[in-house]
């Protein structure tokens, strides 16, 4: 039987799909510009979805489209950022009391299966004779993002609140954004941060389980309190070095050059529509 062709609607939101997972990837990072013609090209279909997918992520925050020039991942202002974690400490907090209330066992053995998937990670990443333990960091993986969004995304979505399944989504890839996993707080080993985030979850799991909402909560609000501290010292990072000299950003690894360049460009160009 031949498959339905596909509609307009069908493209763009292939489109869509495609972009959002490399924003949530890394493969597009703030202040990089859309290839869009790369893109259609990537997803089989011609540029006319990839702009509508372009406009429906714009409307949601997460680009930026100026004209003559082109699509950027969005930056965000601190003020703004601060607000984000400040919703997403109570929406996930909210969503905690509502999952404590009518929690089952299903649900406590799905989050307890993502926290061990996240600890083997850590474990075969420490084992391999690829690693040396002591001189390279723990390396935050896609997948090692996805098993994270994943447990944010199964409380929010057991608390059975649809309107909370209808923002969550949206916060945790604009956190995402501002919390590359190459950029972490200064005064933490990338090791050391990685086995406390899955000490954290597993202490909202057993919150769950005891029905310990007062201790659940607090462990939420510091695990989503400390990843607004990275985001700002990723913040703080850029400050300190978007004004190097091309030289001096030269010497820093490829990627972070990379991303400060970016970043520089799309200051300019939103600095020159503003002077137009």
């Amino acid at each position: 039987m031949s498959s339905m062709p596909q509609t307009r609607s069908n493209l763009a939101l292939q489109a869509y799909e495609h972009i959002h997972c490399k924003l949530w990837n890394g493969e597009l990072a703030v202040g990089s510009k859309l290839p869009e013609v790369a893109l259609a090209k990537e997803i089989g279909v011609s540029r006319t979805p990839v702009r509508e997918a372009v406009a429906q992520l714009e409307s949601e925050g997460f680009l930026v489209q100026i004209p003559n020039t082109g699509s950027f991942v969005r930056m965000m202002q601190r003020d703004e950022l601060d607000e984000l974690f400040d919703f997403r400490m109570h929406l996930e907090c909210y969503a905690l009391e509502l999952v404590i209330q009518s929690a089952d066992a299903k649900l406590i053995q799905k989050l307890g299966e993502l926290c061990a998937q996240m600890f083997d990670q850590i474990k075969q990443a420490y084992k391999s004779e690829q690693v040396d333990p002591v001189a390279d960091g723990f390396v935050f993986t896609p997948h090692w993002h996805q098993l994270d969004a994943r447990f944010h995304e199964l409380l929010l979505q057991s608390a059975n609140n649809r309107w909370i399944q209808r923002v969550s989504g949206q916060l945790h890839l604009m956190s995402r954004i501002f919390m590359p996993g190459r950029i972490i707080a200064r005064n933490e080993n990338s090791w050391h941060r990685a086995i406390r985030i899955c000490r954290q979850h597993r202490g909202i799991v057993r919150s769950i389980r005891n029905g310990d909402l007062k201790t659940g909560r607090d462990t939420l609000c510091l695990h989503i309190d400390q990843g607004r501290h990275e985001s700002m010292a990723f913040m703080d990072w850029i400050e300190a070095h978007i004004n190097d000299k091309p030289a001096q950003r030269r010497k820093l690894p490829e990627e972070q050059a990379n991303m400060l360049e970016n970043i520089l460009h799309l200051r300019e160009v939103l600095a020159n529509q503003v002077d137009a």
